[in-house]
């Protein structure tokens, strides 16, 4: 009995194993059937705007997502069907089975959740009638969104900033001190429904530092309250929500404060108060033409929580008629920040005048140049100025103005500069001990510099040696600019003189122009990207002897073509006394022995940014940037001139890179590129291209990675 019981047990037990395994077996084949593919989508509303950050779960898998701030995201589901739900605050949620073969891109449009806006309406309207006016205004939006195809317009704007020090005096009396800079400039601009401008300055006129006054610039842009969503430049990364937005009425509190006339027009102010301080809204009052329930002004600020640059933001704009077409003619923004010299305080104010609406353009009108400056447009007078201006000075400002002025004219004359330069050009001996001793001449744009007593030596290849470091830097008036510089150094041991000696030239600013030339004797590396250890050795250096001349210049927008030429001298260092301090460290150190021998490189190259934004001021090109990264190839070709020549080679090399501001968050780079030697007839080992010891994944030194 007891053997028949065991013999049952591990029947029973083997039954149990063959399931189990069995079963395994199929949850793994089951696994390895179901392909994945990939799901792009865009999440918008029916008047085609994206949704930012809509809601996406698929059912059948138990994952979801969220779109980004364009409405966009990828998500990966099975082979087959799926079940999908998107939603969105105020909208109706859309469920759908998809049946997925491939990647696939869909676009996903949802419908307003008309009875949730009626329930607010319903609910508000015995309480308030404003309720009742900004849903009509919401209506009417369509009406007043895209009026128009292109516009031209004459544009004035004014910006200051100051600081407000605070300084107590012995009788504790509080003092201010500003720090004043202003910004004003007459221009016309030429824009169309697609995002497309151009603007002409006539006139430009800047006191102090106008770097940080906000919408002097080309590309800021201002905030449309007919926009569902909008971010303002400069100010904060967050899509501010419209208190005319279409789901308005669920993200803010309305309460109308009174009803006035201008003439026969009766006009509403109501009160705007976001329902959640959390998100990001404005708060303030807006303005509203009854009957046409279109928007006359708004006035607001944005919520702290929104901002990151600054302690306050608020702006207010007014919309009139130009005929049927409303046009938002005058803008003023004002902004605060507590810093610890002051209180900074800026207001900007940007007047449209003269609109012509359904401008037409000729073909190419807007292009990668998107500003113009006149050359007079620096120059106007005060009787210009004073024709211009939609509005005279206040006292204070031009008070301030003719006292900046009077003191810019001071610190650019001559005697001025001069008593600068006598204090910069003294020679102390803090200077000469770390710094280095300078000699300028401000008002002639020369500087000169001469190297520190710690910089005066170094250590090389046989031993200590002395450097003779000088620079020179010389701007024109003509917007070039010329530098000059040599880093000398000779060795005691074996009384030779190495070093170099670079000049460059920057003579075409329209054209982004340069020329350079280097003549060079140094102690060079075999593999720079040797381990610590075999860097050191003797084995690893020869000493060069080169001369090099380059060119650089933008063929056309964007478009940058170099060209190099290098002739080169290799020789060893046999002739080199080394030092007993490297003997003793470095055991069999023996020398790289090889006959002199000669490199003639050609290096050709172009490197282009599509789309690059740029203006034309006085003299000069100012590049804005793009969206796009740059593209770059080199190729350099080592040709035989000469008998003695033993370097035969092509090298090619090609990559992107891209450098951009993540918002205010910080700054990003990258720079991917490969390369491969397309023949190596006759290659010296100077010339190979090294990998760094001991790194077999990121192949690049670690201080440059």
């Amino acid at each position: 009995i007891g053997s028949f019981v065991i013999n049952r047990k591990l029947f029973t037990i083997k039954k149990i194993q063959l399931i189990l395994t069995s079963v395994g077996i199929l949850i793994f084949n089951f696994g390895f059937t179901q392909e994945y593919f990939t799901l792009f989508g865009t999440v918008i509303n029916n008047s085609q705007e994206p949704l930012p950050f809509a809601t996406v779960r698929v059912f059948n898998l138990n994952t979801g997502t969220k779109a980004d701030a364009t409405g966009k995201f990828k998500i990966r589901i099975i082979e087959g069907q799926n079940r999908l739900n998107i939603s969105y605050l105020g909208y109706e949620n859309l469920s759908t089975d998809l049946i997925i073969s491939k990647d696939t891109n869909l676009t996903f449009s949802l419908s307003v959740n008309q009875k949730a806006l009626d329930e607010v309406i319903i609910r508000n309207k015995r309480k308030d009638p404003a309720y009742e006016i900004i849903k009509n205004v919401i209506e009417n939006k369509p009406k007043y969104k895209n009026q128009f195809s292109s516009l031209k317009s004459s544009v004035y704007i004014k910006g200051r900033e100051e600081i407000e020090k605070v300084k107590k005096d012995t009788l504790n009396r509080i003092d201010s001190l500003p720090q004043f800079s202003l910004f004003e400039c007459k221009l016309t601009r030429y824009q169309d429904n697609q995002g497309n401008f151009k603007e002409e300055r006539h006139a430009v006129k800047k006191i102090g530092n106008t770097r940080k006054i906000l919408f002097n610039s080309y590309a800021d842009s201002q905030p449309n309250m007919y926009e569902n969503l909008a971010k303002i430049s400069k100010v904060g990364d967050n899509l501010l929500t419209s208190p005319i937005a279409d789901l308005a009425l669920l993200t803010y509190k309305y309460e109308l404060l009174r009803a006035y006339y201008e003439g026969s027009q009766k006009i509403y102010e109501i009160k705007v108060t976001p329902r959640d301080a959390a998100n990001a809204t404005y708060e303030g009052t807006i303005e509203v033409y009854d009957n046409l329930f279109a928007l006359k002004k708004v006035n607001l600020k944005v919520n702290r929580r929104s901002l990151i640059l600054f302690d306050n933001f608020n702006f207010s704009i007014d919309y009139n008629f130009y005929g049927d077409i409303l046009f938002p003619d005058k803008a003023v923004y004002n902004w605060g920040l507590k810093q610890k010299n002051g209180r900074l305080k800026g207001v900007s104010e940007i007047i449209n005048s003269e609109p012509e609406f359904n401008v037409s353009f000729p073909k190419k009108f807007f292009s990668d140049l998107v500003g113009i400056t006149s050359d007079s447009a620096y120059v106007r007078d005060s009787t210009y100025w004073k024709n211009l201006r939609p509005q005279p000075l206040k006292t204070e400002e031009a008070k301030l103005i003719k006292k900046v002025e009077a003191e810019i004219a001071l610190k650019t004359s001559k005697p001025y500069l001069d008593s600068l330069d006598k204090v910069y050009n003294k020679i102390t001996p803090l200077r000469i001990l770390w710094s280095g001793v300078n000699h300028a001449n401000r008002y002639r744009g020369t500087d000169w510099n001469f190297g520190s007593i710690p910089g005066l030596f170094s250590l090389s290849v046989g031993g200590f040696r002395q450097r003779l470091g000088l620079s020179h830097f010389k701007r024109f008036k003509s917007r070039q600019y010329f530098s000059f510089n040599t880093d000398l150094n000779y060795g005691f041991r074996n009384q030779d003189l190495k070093g170099s000696i670079y000049g460059r030239f920057f003579y075409n600013p329209i054209k982004q122009s340069t020329v350079g030339l280097r003549l060079g004797s140094d102690f060079r590396a075999v593999n720079e990207f040797a381990s610590i250890r075999d860097i050191a050795l003797r084995s690893n250096f020869f000493q060069a002897e080169n001369f090099t001349i380059w060119h650089s210049r933008e063929l056309f927008n964007g478009f940058y073509f170099n060209t190099s030429v290098l002739r080169e001298r290799r020789r060893d260092i046999s002739n080199i006394d080394p030092t007993q301090l490297g003997t003793r460290i470095f055991k069999e150190n023996k020398d790289l022995i090889f006959p002199t021998s000669y490199i003639n490189r050609i290096g050709l190259g172009f490197s282009y940014t599509p789309h690059q934004l740029y203006a034309l001021e006085p003299k000069q090109k100012i590049i804005l940037g793009s969206k796009w990264p740059t593209f770059y190839a080199n190729i350099d070709l080592a040709v035989r001139l000469f008998s003695s020549d033993i370097n035969n080679y092509k090298f090619f090399s090609a990559g992107i890179k891209q450098a951009f501001d993540i918002n205010v968050f910080g700054h990003l780079s990258y720079n991917i590129s490969g390369s491969s030697f397309l023949d190596t007839n006759a290659l010296a080992p100077m010339d190979y291209k090294y990998i760094r010891g001991g790194d077999k994944y990121f192949f690049s030194p670690p201080l440059s990675t």
